[in-house]
């Protein structure tokens, strides 16, 4: 059994990306918590070569 769940979000780059992912990033740590995990940490990133921004949620079970 894993003591951890990784979970990504990605976003094309846009004008109101940021917006988006940030929305995105709360409805994936509300669905966490709904199932009981406790938030462990989350990171941002742009990958400036692809124009996606990024979220990584990363949950403890």
């Amino acid at each position: 059994m894993k003591s951890y769940e990784v979970k990504m979000v990605k976003v094309m780059f846009s004008p109101k990306s940021t917006e988006k992912l940030r929305q995105e990033t709360e409805d994936e740590i509300n669905k966490g918590a709904a199932m009981g995990w406790k938030l462990f940490k989350v990171d941002f990133e742009f990958a400036s070569q692809s124009g996606y921004i990024y979220s990584y949620i990363i949950f403890e079970k």
